[in-house]
């Protein structure tokens, strides 16, 4: 049983791990490609966005490189 715990316990740690990495990137650079609104904005605006971004990284991944239809 802690085996599992453990194995569980490391997956959550690598998606948290991704997210923070991929929330700074996103906040910072990535953000303004899909609301360019977002570029002007104030760092509080951004901290505020930081655990939602991070919870949720896989949507704001697939959505910041999914090719534009033309």
């Amino acid at each position: 049983m802690e085996t599992v715990i453990s194995i569980v316990l490391g997956i959550l740690g690598a998606y948290f791990a991704a997210g923070i990495l991929f929330a700074l990137y996103f906040l910072l650079i990535g953000a303004k490609k899909i609301d360019p609104q977002l570029g002007g904005s104030k760092k509080s605006v951004r901290i505020l966005l930081f655990p939602g971004v991070m919870a949720t990284w896989p949507f704001f991944f697939v959505k910041l490189f999914r090719p534009k239809a033309q």
